[in-house]
């Protein structure tokens, strides 16, 4: 529902970046993949749930990048970034990596540190503050991850009240706020302010130009 609102928000501004738009519903298509996998346990509902990880990834480590890039250098970077995830979505689907794929999913991560980092360098109080809850809230979900990962098998109440639920409920919220400062920091020249209220939410007025 998260993606839902944040998609239908998004796609409200005419100059809206398609980028930020593709990021909810990346995250749309995320939830139905992991409700198929987590619901029936099959390759397909696998590669449903993973596949789409592995996009929103991509496009999060534009999200963060691209304000500092010239023109010609993200063109250069999306075209890496689609060739890259070819490459590894063809790999993925022929030899079914679950650990490998794991890594990979931190890895891909740890790419937007620096990214993370000029936005919050350069980013207002409210987004300043949007930018350290989305780092504990991935915090969180990486300790979480780790239990579930190493003590689920050996200690049988973790298998009726599994931490790997806590995971989802972590990484939802690093994605609504992920989302949420990457425009609002990237995007400056839009008369754009972040606002909390239990959740983060862009509020949108009008483009400076108009």
């Amino acid at each position: 529902m998260g993606g839902v609102f944040s998609w239908w928000t998004a796609a409200k501004p005419a100059n809206f970046s398609f980028t930020y738009q593709l990021q909810w519903i990346l995250v749309i298509l995320l939830g139905i993949g992991s409700a198929v996998f987590h619901g029936s346990l099959t390759l397909l509902g696998q590669h449903m749930d993973e596949d789409i990880m592995v996009l929103i990834s991509l496009n999060w480590i534009y999200s963060v990048s691209h304000s500092f890039l010239a023109p010609h250098k993200r063109v250069w970077l999306i075209t890496a970034m689609l060739c890259y995830g070819f490459l590894f979505l063809s790999l993925h689907h022929t030899y079914h990596w679950v650990e490998e794929f794991q890594n990979h999913f931190i890895l891909l991560i740890g790419l937007s540190i620096p990214g993370v980092v000029g936005l919050y360098k350069q980013g207002s109080t409210s987004e300043k503050r949007c930018i350290c809850i989305m780092v504990t809230y991935l915090i969180l979900s990486s300790i979480t991850w780790l239990v579930d990962h190493h003590l689920c098998s050996q200690l049988p109440w973790m298998q009726t009240y599994p931490p790997h639920a806590l995971w989802h409920l972590f990484m939802a919220m690093f994605a609504l706020m992920g989302g949420s400062v990457a425009f609002s920091a990237s995007y400056k020249e839009l008369d754009i302010e972040l606002k909390f209220f239990t959740i983060p939410l862009v509020v949108f007025k009008k483009d400076k130009g108009e």
